[in-house]
């Protein structure tokens, strides 16, 4: 039974998509942009490999980051117990790197892990401010400084790829408004290579500030950037705003649009409204005013070679399953998989997808349908 109503979910969601029940007029966005209505008709299914986590001998306690290697192994960094585990393509731990402490290859705050070079691996770790760099083979080889607000994006022949955001200071006379989110190249000693390698507007926050003291949080179905990189190095990204994302080759100047879409707006109901407000003290204090309809997207996931962009609709309320649409490199959308709505993507292969449960910490491996596959 529960396999059938997830079918009938799925069905419908398609309909969504393709139009099949929102015959709306075109917004103003739409009219000015003249971007095409997305239009998704097939509806596919993941089929689960295997689970991680959920054994007595190996239960994670935050899980940071997740990527696959050119070896089809999955690396999962674990915040809360300092460690980074190495798993085979069949599930099986292969190695876990690293242990609580400030020595080499220790870690006290893991908030991040990105592929490098030939699979060379960098962990950023918050609390010691610095940026831990290993062989594909789990080896420690250096350490080195970064900045608080830092987080690393990917480790590049020239040096290593970093997004930053200021942090929010108490007595802080400024417009938060304006703050704004920047890609950095480091050098492999941690000097700044290149200071501003992209600018883009940050997210939107509520900000209270005292001489003492600041409240922060994200704005309620606010606009946000969200910031990918490839496997050469090209930069992804977009502002959630809009379904419009974009891919910068920073080398050489060029930046392409490559996904381009209307997507009927997701309403702000005002049970949605009332929820927040109950939970949020701070909405009160700021008396935010709600939005009439969420971002059209809330995150979006590329493949290696950016040939795979999986993109995560805005849900109406009560929802329960998200839907990403899937692109390929030219930004033909080839299909939809809806999940559960608290699954998170963290990473794809050719072949395969990584899920987080945030509830319980477990990463599920997917084997993706054969239309979904990089070849």
């Amino acid at each position: 039974m529960r396999q059938s109503t997830q079918r009938w979910l799925s069905v419908g969601i398609a309909l969504l998509l393709a139009g099949g029940s929102l015959a709306a007029c075109r917004s103003e966005t739409e009219e000015a942009e003249d971007a095409p209505r997305l239009v998704v008709t097939d509806t596919l299914t993941l089929r689960p490999l295997f689970r991680l986590g959920d054994t007595p001998t190996l239960l994670f306690g935050i899980v940071r980051a997740v990527f696959f290697d050119r070896q089809e192994r999955l690396w999962i960094a674990d915040g809360k117990a300092a460690a980074l585990y190495v798993f085979g393509p069949e599930g099986k731990l292969v190695q876990q790197i690293g242990q609580k402490g400030e020595g080499p290859g220790e870690f006290q705050g893991i908030g991040g892990m990105v592929r490098g070079v030939n699979d060379s691996v960098y962990v950023w770790d918050w609390r010691l401010q610095r940026l831990s760099v290993f062989t594909p083979e789990g080896t420690f080889v250096r350490a080195f400084s970064a900045t608080f607000g830092t987080w690393p994006l990917r480790g590049l022949p020239e040096g290593v790829l970093v997004m930053y955001s200021a942090p929010f200071r108490a007595g802080e006379d400024a417009d938060d408004q304006e703050r704004r989110r920047i890609v950095q190249l480091l050098s492999f000693d941690g000097a700044v290579q290149i200071d501003t390698v992209l600018n883009l507007p940050d997210a939107e926050y509520l900000v209270v500030r005292g001489a003492n003291f600041v409240s922060v949080m994200a704005v309620p179905f606010g606009r946000a950037p969200i910031i990918r990189v490839d496997g050469a190095g090209r930069i992804w990204y977009g502002q959630t705003d809009r379904l419009a994302l974009f891919r910068y080759d920073w080398r050489n100047g060029e930046t392409q649009s490559m996904i381009r879409y209307w997507v009927p707006p997701v309403p702000v109901v005002q049970a949605e409204r009332d929820s927040l407000l109950r939970r949020f003290e701070l909405l009160h204090e700021a008396a935010y005013s709600f939005p009439e309809n969420k971002p059209v997207f809330s995150n979006f996931v590329v493949n290696e070679a950016g040939t795979r962009i999986w993109v995560a609709l805005s849900r109406p309320y009560r929802a329960r399953m998200t839907s990403w649409v899937v692109f390929d490199g030219q930004g033909r959308p080839l299909g939809v998989v809806p999940l559960a709505k608290h699954l998170e993507i963290l990473a794809i292969s050719d072949t395969r997808v990584a899920v987080l449960e945030p509830e319980n910490q477990v990463v599920t491996v997917y084997e993706l349908p054969e239309m979904l596959r990089v070849t």
